[in-house]
């Protein structure tokens, strides 16, 4: 009817209206450089968009069945972009909503979660004018925040461990280490944990502070130089030190004392910060040297020498409870007797057994040692007992194909034994007697059937031969 039609020409007119406000509006602040989106509290169109094609690739995702890890990493990688198109506190706010929502959902992992509101949270701050954050505040600065290092940190380790896990080369392995390390002792306030010190030295590396008390990772030949260096300084020092004692009237003290005093006013480096139950270690001078930095508090020398000593005793325990000296001796008598009483197969089988065991004990002694020449640094002893895991590991296969072959050589016997026809003569029980003129004159069963067993497997190789 006519009165619905005018009402429908009125609403055409009325959005038309709001349409062309809206176009002048646009205009009008874009001629004054402000967003009029951000400005008018709306959410503009691109950042509308953004925020639909989030959603359209959540959707997506999850039909196609794809994996939770996958998922989430293309998501993060699609907000990532959303955000910087979100151009007022509106969209940012729905876009805030979404995360948490996909994150309960477990759409997103919560790390992705947190990743994903600390970039909305900044996006806020920067839209938002005056200072809205500590964390803007030190983006104005420079600094970096304490979340951003332990952040960056998680990721060189990830990547680290990636390099490690998938076969990288021992210097691939020691840059990747490098890296993570130096990240990891920035977000945790530039000191380095005793775990960390014990990593580097398997990689060849130390950490230690250089001549401006910065911590930094070495390799074992820059810290030799840097150490050389410092030592020729300090020697510089002692002796400029020794003409002003010997130039000063009235000294009580010595040089020796002095210096003694100056290390103890500086924390009892020298000796304080020793554990008594530790310092009794036979390992407790090799230690003191290994993580001895006058840089370090106390509390961070007696952790890194706590953890040193400790990690060596245990190599030491380990090796104590793999000395069989006593089994080996028993394994060695049996063996004997076996060859006095037992059959071929059964002497073969314990001989190959007690080999085995041997070499298997002498290959978790050289693990032990990889062990100790890691945690030492000493990268050539390590190098020389892989060598010697790699010739263990040859003989435990060369011993495997010898035992194959004498149990050929006695299924070949025992063959041979049980085919022999039926008409030939055999000895009465307790009745054996072989005489050979001049060679042999055997009528003891026990000694026969020892003399049998070393013969056999001569014979075994003469029949091999053709002879």
């Amino acid at each position: 009817d006519e009165h619905g039609q005018a009402l429908a020409r009125l609403a055409a007119e009325s959005a038309n209206l709001a349409r062309i406000n809206d176009q002048v509006l646009n205009a009008s602040f874009a001629r004054l450089g402000v967003n009029a989106a951000q400005a008018m509290g709306r959410i503009s169109p691109a950042a509308k968009d953004a925020i639909d094609s989030v959603e359209n690739i959540v959707a997506a995702l999850t039909a196609a069945g794809t994996s939770a890890q996958q998922a989430g990493e293309a998501i993060a990688a699609a907000l990532d972009q959303a955000v910087v198109r979100a151009d007022s506190a509106q969209a940012l706010e729905v876009l805030r909503a979404k995360v948490e929502a996909w994150g309960r959902a477990g759409t997103l992992s919560g790390a992705q979660v947190a990743a994903a509101l600390d970039q909305i949270k900044s996006k806020s701050d920067a839209l938002t004018p005056g200072i809205n954050s500590a964390a803007e505040a030190m983006k104005r600065l420079g600094v970096v925040s304490d979340t951003e290092l332990r952040r960056a940190a998680d990721a060189a380790r990830e990547s680290y461990e990636a390099v490690r896990d998938m076969g990288g080369s021992v210097r691939e392995q020691a840059e990747a280490f490098r890296v993570y390390a130096e990240a990891a002792i920035a977000a945790n306030g530039g000191v380095a944990t005793a775990a960390l010190q014990v990593q580097a030295a398997q990689h060849g590396l130390r950490i230690e502070a250089d001549e401006t008390g910065k911590t930094v990772v070495r390799s074992m030949k820059e810290a030799a130089e840097a150490t050389a260096k410092l030592r020729e300084q300090a020697e510089g020092s002692a002796t400029a030190m020794k003409g002003v004692a010997e130039a000063a009237e009235g000294v009580s003290v010595s040089l020796v004392q002095a210096a003694r005093t100056h290390n103890s006013s500086l924390g009892a480096v020298a000796g304080s910060w020793l554990d008594a139950r530790m310092a009794a270690s036979r390992y407790a001078d090799e230690a003191r040297q290994a993580v001895f930095d006058a840089t370090k508090s106390v509390d961070e020398l007696r952790a890194a020498f706590a953890g040193y000593v400790a990690q060596m005793d245990a190599l030491d325990a380990r090796q104590r409870a793999l000395d069989g000296g006593a089994q080996r001796g028993v394994a060695d008598l049996r063996l004997r007797l076996l060859e006095l009483e037992g059959t071929q197969e059964q002497v073969a089988q314990a001989r190959y057994a007690r080999d085995k065991e041997e070499r298997a004990a002498q290959l978790a002694l050289l693990e032990i040692e990889i062990e100790r020449a890691q945690l030492r640094g000493d990268g050539a002893a390590a190098e020389q007992a892989r060598a010697r895991v790699a010739a263990l590991h040859e003989e435990l296969r060369l011993l495997g194909r010898i035992h194959e072959a004498e149990q050929r050589q006695v299924s070949a016997a025992r063959v041979a034994q049980t085919g022999a026809p039926s008409g030939t003569p055999t000895a009465a029980a307790g009745d054996v007697h072989v005489h050979i003129a001049g060679v042999l004159d055997v009528n003891d069963p026990v000694t026969l059937d020892a003399l049998t067993r070393k013969i056999r497997p001569v014979l075994g190789e003469l029949a091999r031969r053709g002879a």
